[in-house]
């Protein structure tokens, strides 16, 4: 699990920008879910399953927001086809 869970968000991270470089109507609806709902589930598991370690789990939801606001913002000035 410890390998499986990052490779699945990463590869529905892929997917998603597949999505939208090809101009698909539903890429920012998925970044979206993938973004608001996956990315944090994701998190939990990881600390859940003891893969981040105490010391630093503060930092690592820190960088997580961090990551999710941005690629938000980002994603608000891409113009779908």
């Amino acid at each position: 699990m410890a390998v499986l869970l990052p490779c699945l968000l990463l590869w529905t991270a892929l997917y998603g920008m597949g999505l939208i470089s090809e101009g698909r109507s539903g890429g920012k609806r998925f970044e979206w879910i993938r973004l608001l709902i996956l990315m944090p589930f994701g998190a939990w598991l990881l600390v859940d399953l003891g893969q981040v370690t105490m010391g630093v789990t503060t930092l690592f939801w820190g960088a997580l927001l961090l990551y999710t606001g941005l690629s938000l913002a980002l994603l608000q000035t891409i113009k779908t086809f």
